[in-house]
């Protein structure tokens, strides 16, 4: 879903189907079902091509048309379907092209991670501070171009979706860059003693 700007000019999209469906089992036999209904649709793509002295050529621009089937065309064939809405910037970053391009690159991506899990270390009460030990200033939104004010990044085998973060988080310093895995996350946990600073190597010790 597309919105438009005064004079017409068409923005950037409101709304977009993120290609991450759920289905039962018995979409197996849906698909077979319906498959020679389904339309094909047009892409332009990059396709490498052999060029006149027998050379393989990888194209920078588009040069070719692919036809393609998604899973999600057999939506309305579907008995029961439900679509969640969800936000942008906690959901959806797509990687799909390189850094020489304006949008979803590695980049962006990469962005898009960071700032999430920045939100999250605020949310959880964390706080961040510079090298010399002066805090960084807050802001807890900011646009999709912009570097958050520190650079956080969870392990997924800590959080997967913000979750539970609290007891690492909630009153301590945390220097950036910072990477919170599960070595230093048990380090967090041990209350005011698990403050760390920079430089600071983290050594845990699990017993059985």
């Amino acid at each position: 879903v597309h919105g438009e700007r005064e004079g017409g000019e068409r923005e950037r999209e409101r709304e977009r189907e993120k290609a991450l469906p759920a289905f039962n089992l018995k979409i197996d036999g849906c698909w077979r079902q319906f498959e020679s209904r389904l339309v094909p649709h047009v892409a332009i793509k990059k396709v490498p091509y052999v060029d006149e002295e027998g050379c393989r050529v990888e194209p920078l621009e588009p040069n070719g048309i692919k036809l393609e089937k998604f899973v999600f065309d057999v939506f309305p064939f579907a008995k029961n379907f439900v679509a969640f809405e969800v936000l942008r910037e906690e959901e959806f970053s797509p990687l799909k092209n390189a850094d020489t391009a304006a949008r979803d690159t590695p980049t962006t991506a990469r962005r898009s991670i960071l700032s999430q899990h920045y939100r999250w270390a605020l949310k959880a009460g964390g706080r961040f501070v510079a090298q010399g030990g002066q805090p960084i200033p807050e802001k807890e939104s900011f646009s999709q171009d912009e570097e958050p004010p520190a650079v956080f990044e969870i392990s997924p085998l800590v959080s997967y979706f913000g979750e539970g973060l609290e007891k690492y988080m909630r009153g301590k310093n945390l220097p950036s860059p910072f990477l919170l895995d599960e070595s230093k996350a048990e380090f967090l946990a041990l209350g005011e003693a698990g403050q760390l600073h920079f430089g600071q190597k983290v050594h845990v010790f699990l017993k059985n």
